[in-house]
């Protein structure tokens, strides 16, 4: 049991912060300081911790890995521009 535990915390820990690094990267590219980032660039928790646990869900797999910060990044520009286009 303890070997799950670890592995359930290792992924929910890091879906929570490689989702928020990847929202921060994308909406850091588009405003001149992290300070002016309002609500439109921000994505819901949910979505987010979705993001976070996918991308690393797939740096757990050996080649795909190579893949997944690209993959990670595509992800998170889609939905942070999708969730902008529709609030204006």
């Amino acid at each position: 049991m303890t070997g799950i535990g670890t592995a359930i915390a290792f992924f929910v820990v890091n879906g929570l912060l490689i989702g928020r690094d990847l929202q921060d990267m994308v909406a850091s590219r588009h405003v001149s300081g992290l300070s002016q980032i309002d609500s439109h660039w921000q994505l819901p928790k949910m979505t987010r911790f979705g993001l976070g646990i996918i991308t690393a869900l797939l740096l757990a797999v050996p080649f795909v890995n190579f893949l997944a910060p690209v993959l990670g990044a595509a992800m998170a520009t889609h939905l942070v521009h999708s969730r902008r286009e529709a609030g204006q």
